[in-house]
């Protein structure tokens, strides 16, 4: 025998679950790696694509206020932080970004 064929999924067909729950964690788990290297540009599409993927968490927006914060861009951050502190109000790394944005933008012109 051969090697199985793989088969193309066909139109309008659903993806499983779990496929879509790995797809997120792939997008998820690069977006992260990428705002790490502070590959800001490269990381906002992965990161929004989490947002139709799912789970909606608060890391996930503090991650997607995080990426243009660190561009200076503080008006595109703000909304990520607060909904990430409506998910997580406890979230230190949010509150911190929305405490001291000045600091954030001064850094960004210092670069």
């Amino acid at each position: 025998m051969g090697p199985c064929p793989v088969r193309q999924p066909a139109r309008g067909t659903i993806a499983s679950p779990v496929f879509i729950n790995l797809l997120a964690g792939a997008e998820n788990n690069l977006g992260h790696a990428l705002l790490s290297k502070d590959n800001v540009d490269e990381a906002i599409p992965h990161l929004k694509k989490m947002l139709v993927l799912g789970p909606e968490t608060a890391q996930l927006h503090k991650d997607l206020g995080a990426a243009p914060a660190e561009k200076g861009q503080i008006d595109e951050a703000i909304p990520h932080f607060d909904h990430a502190l409506q998910i997580a109000p406890y979230m230190v790394e949010a509150h911190s970004y929305l405490v001291v944005p000045e600091n954030i933008v001064n850094r960004h012109k210092n670069q």
